[in-house]
Parts: C-alpha cells; sequence; structure tokens
C-alpha cells in the first residue's frame, strides 16, 4: 500500500508536465497507473468537457512509458477528442466567449493590444476617460460603435468637413449635395446618445486643420484621426491635433496603410495625391511612421484586422 500511495503522489506531480496526457485508474490492489494519452485535437477544450471521445488500447513504446512515468507492464489508451464548437464572440473584450480576452484595467499607464477599432471605446471606458473628438466622420457609424461602448464620455466632438474636394480621390468624396445628406445621417445616428441638454455630442462643420486651433492645448483624453488619407493631411492632422491630446491621452487613426496596398483592394482611389498635387506614396503609414520617429512616441496598430488597420499612440508628458 505504501508502494502505491508514493507511485500516486509521483504520478500527480509530473503529470501536469505530460503533453496531452492524463492519468487515470489510480494505482491501488488491482494494478498499475493506465495513462490515457489524447490524440490530434484541432481546437476545443483539451480538458474534453462537453467533448465525446473514444478509447482504444494500443501498445506504447517503452521510451513513452519512461516519459509518462508508468510501469512497463502498464497499458495506453488512445483518446481521441471530438473538440467543442467555439461560440462566437458576441462583444468586444467579453471575457466568457472572447478567447482574445485582455483586461484593459490592467493598462492604466501603457496600451494594450486590440484586436479591432471596436474595442477602443471599451479602453476610454475601463480608463475613465471624459472628452473626445473624432475627425473625419462621414455616416457618424463609427462614433456610434463608441460611444456605445463608452458611458463616461461627458463631451464628445464630431468634426467633419462634409464639403466635396478637390485633388481627393476616395470613395467618401461625394458630390456636395450627397455630402449634406451624410451630414444629416451622422446627426440622426448620434442623437440617442445626446444628454437632456443635447450638448453631449456636438457636430463641427469645418476642415480639420482650419478647426484645430477652437480646441485648447491638453483639453481632450481622445483624438481619433481619419479624414483626408494622403500623407500631407494625415502629417498636418497629426502636427494640429497631438497638442491637443491631454497628458496621458490617447491619438489614434483609422486606415494604417500606404497608397499601393489600397490600390491593391480599392482601386478607384488614390492615395498618394496631396491637395497641392504633390505625391507621396506611404499615405497614412508613412506619415504615422514619420510623426512617430520625430516626437519619439512608440504607437500600436491593431491585429485581428486583414486591412485598414487602427494606429494609436499614449501622450506622456
Amino acid at each position: 500500500m505504501l508502494r502505491a500511495l508514493l507511485f500516486t503522489l509521483v504520478s500527480l506531480q509530473y503529470a501536469p508536465n505530460l503533453s496531452n496526457a492524463q492519468l487515470v485508474n489510480w494505482p491501488g490492489a488491482s494494478g498499475p497507473t493506465v495513462p490515457r494519452r489524447s490524440g490530434s485535437i484541432t481546437g476545443g477544450s483539451r480538458s474534453g468537457r462537453g467533448a465525446t471521445s473514444r478509447h482504444s488500447p494500443y501498445s506504447c513504446s517503452p521510451h513513452e512509458k519512461s516519459e509518462l512515468g508508468i510501469p512497463r507492464s502498464a497499458t495506453c489508451v488512445a483518446t481521441t477528442l471530438k473538440p467543442r464548437k467555439r461560440h462566437a464572440t458576441t462583444s468586444p473584450g467579453d471575457k466568457t466567449l472572447d478567447p482574445y480576452y485582455v483586461d484593459l484595467t490592467l493598462f492604466k499607464n501603457t496600451l494594450p493590444p486590440l484586436q479591432t477599432r471596436d474595442w477602443l471605446g471599451k479602453l476610454l471606458q475601463a480608463r475613465g476617460y471624459k472628452t473626445g473628438l473624432e475627425v473625419g466622420v462621414q455616416e457618424a457609424r463609427f462614433s456610434e460603435i463608441l460611444l456605445r461602448s463608452w458611458p463616461s464620455a461627458e463631451k464628445f466632438y464630431l468634426l467633419d468637413a462634409w464639403t466635396y474636394q478637390k485633388n481627393y480621390v476616395d470613395g467618401a468624396n461625394v458630390g456636395q449635395r450627397e455630402q449634406n445628406k451624410v451630414m444629416e445621417h451622422a446627426s440622426r445616428r448620434v442623437a440617442r446618445y445626446q444628454d437632456r441638454n443635447k450638448t453631449r455630442v456636438e457636430l463641427i462643420r469645418g476642415f480639420s486643420t482650419e478647426k484645430a486651433p477652437t480646441f485648447r492645448d491638453r483639453s481632450l483624453d481622445f483624438i481619433y484621426l481619419d479624414a483626408r488619407h494622403d500623407f500631407c493631411a494625415v502629417r498636418e492632422d497629426m502636427e494640429a491635433y497631438w497638442p491637443k491630446v491631454a497628458c496621458g491621452g490617447i491619438l489614434a487613426g483609422h486606415d494604417y496603410m500606404s497608397a499601393d496596398e489600397v490600390q491593391k483592394s480599392h482601386s478607384g482611389e488614390d492615395w498618394s495625391l496631396c491637395s497641392d498635387n504633390r505625391r507621396h506614396l506611404g499615405a497614412v503609414r508613412a506619415a504615422v511612421d514619420d510623426f512617430s520617429i520625430r516626437h519619439r512616441v512608440q504607437f500600436l496598430i491593431t491585429y485581428r484586422e486583414d486591412s485598414y488597420n487602427t494606429w494609436y499612440m499614449q501622450k506622456t508628458c
């Protein structure tokens, strides 16, 4: 009995370190330990909870038995598991369903990895940010996503020219009549997130660099840039709005791509063309890289988007 007990303790100590192995039929008076070795698993739970399995004995090698720490007389049993069906993620950061869940409350002073830009609102909420600005709004689809997951927001500005622009070859640059309709859609979309005084969300019509001086320096916790995508415009916007970000705040933006990358997916768009007819193939990607180097600030990009990723950086004072 003492020998069997010692064998059990040794098995329990080393079992967690065994690759895909579980111990069954603990040693006793009837015989030695029999390891259950799982077979091919393609996803699902390794523990086998909620899965069906089939067991069949096989002749394992002495070396394998030695690795498992079992007597040579033991019989190995192969187990094939049918993985559980993984549930789809219903919302960003849902720890019960999302296998890539990250606790954003742990990242108070550093930037966390974000799957998609839909996670930004949850990050703003986790940090208790109160003020924000989105530059380049269109129909406010992303604005709504932010507001839905950012209830602590007390003031959110939505700035867009809503004006047709020359030398801007982009799908968003539609005619003026259509631009007016787009602005109306944006206003209606965010109306449900207004407060009683209808001042929580404020739409501002105008060009980004012209409106930048109307915001006080270090007055905004969060700024998201998604206006023109040529190198010249993105660089100007980053330089104009970086001073407006509060200490510890976040400057972010959409479409971390170069002009040639965009051409591959949307051949009708040309992000290399600046408003003054200059050309720069780097577009958004090069502008963000350039800003990061010159200002010595690190940035991250969303890692589970195939293209048009969001970039984001934190301001330290």
